[in-house]
């Protein structure tokens, strides 16, 4: 929905799914229950909901040293993992 309607230049539908496409071959981190409570703990300590705590949890156990979010506060770190909004003018 951000990239196809609310950016100030919408990407066409097609071009999207075809990202998506490319990005599917990518691998996926599956959380397990160690990252449910560490998602918790990460949730109390940086104040932030539950999903997002889930996310960085991911990142972080993932070895990833990016995260692109528009929900989260750009160029905060966590534990490593900082945030950089794929959708900002200026990134840090």
């Amino acid at each position: 929905v951000t990239v196809t309607q609310k950016v100030p230049s919408p990407m066409e539908i097609g071009r999207a799914v075809q990202i998506m496409r490319d990005l599917s071959v990518w691998t996926v981190y599956e959380p397990g229950m160690d990252d449910v409570i560490g998602a918790v703990e990460l949730q109390t300590r940086f104040r932030i909901s539950f999903r997002d705590a889930v996310i960085v949890r991911s990142a972080i156990e993932s070895g990833c040293g990016t995260l692109m979010s528009e929900g989260l506060q750009m160029g905060q770190e966590y534990d490593g993992v900082r945030v950089v909004n794929p959708f900002a003018g200026d990134r840090p």
